[in-house]
């Protein structure tokens, strides 16, 4: 069996995400790595656009701790009952309502296994119970309650809304089953038919996560524009959403041509990122490379948070191992991004993987190619792994240095 080598395990814990490992000879080497380049936030001034740690961090409790008095309704895959009765809340009673993927009603199995989640001390002080499919809570904090999609008559009527964009990849199948834009509108069709009016609404952006499909970035951007502008969308779907609808049913068929021809209109400089990345993928798929690198420059440029296609599509090209398109496009993510970690450490990993490959067969270019590596900014302990995956030895155990 092959021996895998450590660089891996430290790249996996350095990035916080499990890596997906390539094999070549006796080494690992690994690709996938978020993307961390931080870009601001657009808002109206009842609309906000979150990232995804706002949500990890507490961003729902301190919601509610900030809003005293004023019910929260939350959509989203996460557990948010836990995460914010735990926490520090107002002296005031809470209205919690979460609204989980889920169609119909909430089962016992699922009852009890929520259950069991949760501290001790919440569970008898919540006095949990399954009613009718919904779960019920209530106790010294006020009340909490965990709903079905299908019961738009438990939600409060004027909360802070906060929807989680993976909520919607939980309830994703495919782009006829449950295409993706559909989904969303009749998601915001059943708030409007239940007569939701937010006082607020919380968009979480889950572009920044690796497991996220860049596919769907353009998420955070449709809900906004579906709250900040919500007479476009009395009808029917404003033109530039009935497009990318159809293109994405187009490419789900294979039908690049047809799917580009959709995407034609939205190309333009310094507009919808999410149309770019698209041509980009599409472009990728059919060999051509240089145009869909033009469009994925034309997306990140746009939003950096597209940068991380960068790292997604070199990692398409090398899993099918053709490392020199995955350097060409990671080399054009980093020129890009210079002080991106991540594209940095793909590179240097591209790099390090072509060198040793070519270590005997062309020992000069090998040597260039690790030297370039090493010579990237990457952290000190990945230089040693690099180092040591090539089989040289660093002159001393504090530093690498030149290979020897």
């Amino acid at each position: 069996m092959p021996k895998v080598h450590s660089l891996t395990f430290f790249l996996s814990c350095y990035t916080g995400f499990p890596f997906r490992a390539i094999r070549f000879g006796v080494t690992v080497l690994t690709l996938f790595m978020p993307f961390m380049t931080v870009p601001a936030a657009a808002e109206a001034e009842t609309v906000h656009v979150r990232d995804a740690e706002w949500l990890k961090r507490g961003g729902v409790r301190d919601l509610v701790a900030s809003s005293p008095g004023t019910p929260v309704l939350v959509f989203s895959a996460d557990d948010q009952v836990r995460t914010v009765l735990q926490g520090r809340l107002p002296s005031g009673p809470v209205h919690l309502a979460q609204v989980v993927p889920l169609e119909s009603g909430i089962g016992t199995t699922h009852f009890d296994r929520w259950l069991v989640t949760l501290p001790a001390k919440l569970r008898e002080e919540g006095r949990f119970a399954l009613d009718n499919g919904v779960i019920r809570g209530k106790g010294v904090f006020g009340e909490a309650e965990v709903t079905p999609l299908n019961r738009p008559v438990e939600w409060p009527r004027h909360p802070a809304l906060v929807i989680d964009t993976a909520f919607f990849l939980s309830l994703y199948k495919d782009e006829v089953r449950t295409a993706m834009i559909p989904l969303v509108v009749k998601l915001y069709a059943t708030l409007r038919r239940g007569g939701i009016a937010p006082a607020s609404v919380w968009i979480v952006s889950r572009n920044r996560e690796m497991a996220f499909p860049l596919e769907f970035g353009y998420l955070p951007v449709l809900l906004r524009e579906m709250f900040v502008s919500p007479g476009l969308f009395q009808e029917e779907l404003p033109p530039v959403w009935r497009r990318m609808q159809s293109a994405q049913y187009l490419a789900f068929f294979g039908q690049t041509e047809e799917a580009l021809g959709e995407l034609k209109d939205l190309l333009r400089p310094g507009t919808a990122p999410y149309a770019h990345y698209q041509a980009a993928v599409l472009m990728f798929r059919e060999g051509q490379v240089a145009e869909g690198v033009r469009n994925l420059r034309e997306a990140a440029s746009v939003d950096p948070d597209y940068g991380r296609g960068f790292l997604v599509q070199a990692g398409a090209f090398w899993a099918k191992r053709e490392v020199g398109i995955a350097e060409f496009i990671l080399r054009e993510g980093f020129s890009m991004f210079p002080r991106e970690p991540s594209l940095a450490i793909g590179l240097a990993r591209v790099l390090t993987e072509q060198a040793i490959g070519e270590k005997d067969t062309a020992p000069d270019r090998s040597m260039a190619r690790i030297r370039e590596a090493i010579g990237l900014p990457i952290p000190e302990e990945i230089r040693k792994e690099i180092l040591h995956a090539f089989g040289a030895v660093p002159p001393d155990a504090g530093a690498a240095g030149a290979p020897h």
